[in-house]
């Protein structure tokens, strides 16, 4: 079976738990003997062997005969323009400024003019001409869909969603989009309307959608009126954990013990509570210290929030680690917690729990649905949050207990279903 799989991350490219799913499946399925071609806005300078990497700038321009055949996308949302904000939510003002000046080095006249050269390129970033390069991309689906052969069309998340249904159309072939997070779940109170539409467009499209658990199922079932039937859940896994014994001598670590947050500091990712919870904790006992790592349009906000606490004695900001960054703080800690608000799965959980650390989850992520030794709380219960850092960190046995949880929660089993999933379409084609 050859696939077609369309993705905006891949390690080292990354911004979250995205392009981490996309390398564990792609190497789940590449066990399952499913040949894989993998189109990226930037493709990694390591590879990973089984799979046939492009770039959208390396898929080669239409032929004029081809070029009548499809004039326009099918899709209709070929006039996405850039907006004038930045519509993500990942960066802080810093890393926005430098983004931005990176994607306006090419003005839409300069990318009109390389576009009618041939190539298509994408920065690849979640910049503020974000919608403007998902447009983009959908191009490259036309052309993949036009000449490739392939027994299925496998997208990720809204940015390749428009790319996935040109090259389906084209093609003629089953569309599969695997959604890992939609904008209800980054955005619940301020929700972007054009990608709710380009989603709700999409999935009606497709032929399955696969999500990451049933509460992600219920998402598109109450706001985008999908049907049951056609959502298959398949849950997430574990990328094998480095375990660096040097780090976990006494003269490596902090006299007091370390609680870790780590994900984006979004309103999404609850960063707020944990700092409402830590100042509880801390009246309890103080000889302890809160790690936020990570970065986000809240960064300032919670860094003020420190301040206005008086515990930045207690509080440390690393910004996004990435690579050796993560393991060397996930060995050095010795508590994570994550109180997000909406979270369609969690993937910082598993690896937290890997590291043979007691984690605390919200009760609102889809990872609560398959673990049995996370401790589950409500976001919103700051109370409870705190009581849960107390008593985890005196439960010697509860990390030993996370290990040994997740130590075979492997890519292959839902590379396994993933493949089911894939055959079933094929045949009923």
């Amino acid at each position: 079976m050859r696939i077609l799989m369309l993705g905006w991350e891949f390690p080292p490219y990354i911004s979250g738990g995205l392009g981490t799913a996309c390398q564990g499946i792609a190497k789940g399925l590449i066990e399952e003997h499913i040949a894989i071609t993998l189109v990226l806005p930037q493709v990694p300078d390591a590879g990973l062997g089984g799979i046939e990497f492009l770039s959208a700038e390396d898929v080669a321009p239409l032929s004029v005969a081809e070029s009548k055949i499809k004039e326009k996308l099918y899709s209709g949302f070929e006039d996405l323009i850039t907006v004038e904000s930045c519509i993500n939510p990942y960066f802080d003002e810093e890393e926005y400024q430098f983004q931005k000046a990176r994607v306006m080095q090419l003005s839409q006249q300069q990318q009109r003019q390389e576009y009618d050269r041939g190539k298509i390129y994408l920065e690849g970033q979640y910049g503020d001409n974000l919608l403007a390069e998902v447009s983009r991309f959908a191009r490259v689906g036309t052309r993949l869909g036009l000449r490739g052969k392939y027994d299925i069309i496998y997208a990720h998340d809204w940015m390749t969603m428009l790319a996935g249904v040109e090259a389906a159309n084209q093609s003629a072939t089953p569309l599969v989009l695997h959604i890992h997070s939609t904008e209800y779940d980054r955005n619940s109170t301020n929700p972007n309307q054009q990608i709710i539409d380009i989603e709700k467009f999409a999935m009606q499209k497709a032929d399955m959608l696969v999500t990451v658990s049933n509460r992600s199922k219920d998402v598109l079932i109450n706001h985008y009126a999908i049907k049951p039937k056609k959502i298959s859940v398949v849950y997430n896994a574990l990328t094998q954990v480095k375990i660096d014994n040097t780090l976990l001598d006494d003269s490596h670590k902090f006299k007091e013990k370390l609680i870790l947050f780590m994900g984006r500091i979004t309103e999404q990712k609850g960063p707020e509570f944990f700092i409402k919870a830590a100042k509880k904790v801390l009246q309890h006992n103080s000889n302890l210290r809160f790690i936020m790592a990570g970065c986000g349009d809240q960064l300032p906000k919670m860094i003020e929030l420190v301040a206005t606490e008086r515990m930045e004695r207690h509080f440390h900001f690393t910004g996004f680690l990435r690579g050796e960054e993560v393991h060397k703080i996930f060995n050095l800690c010795d508590l994570f917690v994550m109180p997000s608000v909406s979270e369609p799965f969690g993937l910082v959980p598993l690896e937290a729990m890997g590291y043979g650390l007691p984690t605390i989850i919200s009760k609102q992520s889809g990872v609560a649905e398959i673990l049995s030794n996370a401790i589950k709380v409500d976001f919103w219960d700051t109370d409870a949050i705190s009581q849960s850092i107390l008593s985890a960190l005196d439960n010697d046995e509860l990390g030993e207990k996370s290990a040994d949880e997740v130590k075979n929660l492997s890519w292959g089993s839902p590379a396994k279903q993933l493949k089911n999933i894939f055959e079933t379409l094929v045949k009923r084609f």
